[in-house]
């Protein structure tokens, strides 16, 4: 009974150990493969493949905003069975869409409950309905988002 306890602790701690683990190889290989990469085609590729398995996530999108044309790109990796699709979205989006990251720098929580930014709607077409956002600027611009989204249970995926 306490060996059993105590069993069943190391084997909490051993499969701890193996996620982190795995984050941490992953990790690496987004750094080698942005560091490798001589288009920005390409770390949106190494993104694409490999940034879903840091975080569970039905779809994971990196939305890049054109400041002058009020325009955003959306470029998303979608879990299928047995397979991720990968397709470019194109929507539009307003000043105060990224004034929510002004707050909170760091990530935003956003559900169907929240108003939701512009650039997430041909996402939320898509059947999604939870986004973790996380911002990246450039020179204190907003430059792009990295977003992971779940579906509901009762959305077809």
């Amino acid at each position: 009974d306490e060996f059993e306890e105590l069993g069943n602790s190391v084997n909490a701690m051993a499969s701890r150990l193996g996620r982190q683990f795995e984050a941490v190889k992953t990790i690496n290989t987004i750094d080698q493969a942005i560091l490798t990469a001589l288009s920005r085609e390409g770390i949106i590729d190494a993104l694409l493949e490999h940034m879903p398995r840091l975080m569970p996530c039905d779809t994971f999108a990196i939305t890049i905003f054109d400041s002058e044309k009020r325009a955003a790109v959306s470029h998303l990796s979608r879990r299928n069975p047995g397979d991720f699709e990968r397709r470019v979205l194109a929507s539009e989006y307003e000043s105060a869409d990224l004034e929510c990251f002004d707050r909170n720098q760091d990530w935003v929580l956003i559900d169907n409950r929240a108003s939701l930014p512009l650039f997430l709607f041909p996402l939320k077409k898509l059947g999604l309905n939870s986004f973790s956002v996380f911002p990246i600027a450039v020179e204190g611009k907003k430059f792009s988002t990295l977003v992971f989204s779940k579906s509901s249970d009762n959305t077809p995926k």
